[in-house]
């Protein structure tokens, strides 16, 4: 695990930093808890991916379709969960507090209480004029190695494959940007360390004139994790999600050659002789090979 401690050693060296970059951002990727969260996002969307290669197994024995029918169980809980919280907002006993945080941040903090809980946790970052969310799938964590606190951060996003990534670091002096056009491997600096909130001076002569800034007293970023446990709440629920989709999957089946079976069954009216026979024979044929049996 990175920590806050490697990166002080390299800050202030571009050439390690890139280095430490792309190790962090690459080592994130592939820890555990990243492929839950990507899992997490497929169970949510309904991807069927949990469920087709079992589907696919059950299809050898003629048990059931490899076309999977999946719930979005995944998805309601988790919405409802976060709604019993976040579903009305939140309140302070000054009205001007809520005013400070955007006109989003209703918005933003379910977002946020949302994929802390199907990821594990979601990171808030507290600008002085609106909260931006950012999740596990997208932010580099960078962790106090004696304190656990958090003390800096590297966001991370691609629009598609084959686009350039774009890389923010944030650090409690400002935050710098990256972008490599090569995947996740080769980082360059695109803009040198900024302060995070930038004065302005207007004048009738030159216009609007960037004069200075300032930082925050502290690093303005939270980690909200989903449960007391640490945890996507995928963990624990994945074996009872595949079973009632497979489940789902083959009552579809079997409803669909029932269906098929008592088509065969009206057309067969008026058949008599050796016409019946070569009927009945197919129709065997037919169900051993179609349906489902225990």
């Amino acid at each position: 695990m990175i920590t806050y401690q490697d990166f002080e050693k390299v800050r202030e060296n571009e050439t390690d930093l890139v280095e430490f970059i792309r190790k962090a951002i690459n080592e994130h990727r592939g820890s555990n808890d990243y492929k839950i969260a990507e899992a997490a996002d497929e169970y949510a969307a309904q991807s069927g991916e949990n469920v087709k290669d079992i589907l696919k197994e059950f299809n050898k024995r003629k048990q059931v379709n490899t076309t999977p029918v999946v719930s979005d169980l995944f998805y309601r809980l988790n919405v409802q969960r976060v709604a019993y919280s976040l579903g009305n907002g939140i309140t302070f006993s000054n009205v001007e507090t809520k005013k400070k945080l955007g006109k989003k941040a209703d918005n933003v903090l379910f977002d946020a209480g949302y994929h802390a809980l199907i990821h594990k946790y979601a990171v808030l970052f507290m600008n002085f004029d609106k909260i931006e969310m950012f999740k596990l799938t997208e932010f580099v964590p960078i962790f106090d190695m004696y304190t656990g606190e958090l003390r800096a951060g590297i966001r991370f996003w691609q629009l598609e494959d084959g686009m350039p990534v774009n890389v923010t670091l944030y650090e409690a002096e400002g935050f710098s940007k990256f972008e490599s056009e090569s995947g996740y491997n080769d980082f360059k600096k695109t803009q040198e360390r900024k302060q995070y909130i930038t004065h302005y001076t207007k004048t009738e002569a030159f216009g609007e004139k960037e004069t200075g800034g300032e930082n925050y007293e502290s690093f303005p970023f939270v980690v909200l994790y989903g449960s007391r446990k640490k945890q996507s709440t995928l963990v624990g629920l994945r074996s009872k999600l595949d079973m009632y989709d497979v489940i789902q999957s083959g009552f579809a089946r079997d409803v669909a050659t029932a269906a098929q079976v008592i088509w065969l069954f009206e057309n067969a009216g008026g058949m008599q002789g050796e016409d019946f026979e070569e009927f009945t024979s197919n129709l065997f044929a037919y169900s051993a090979a179609n349906v489902s049996t225990t």
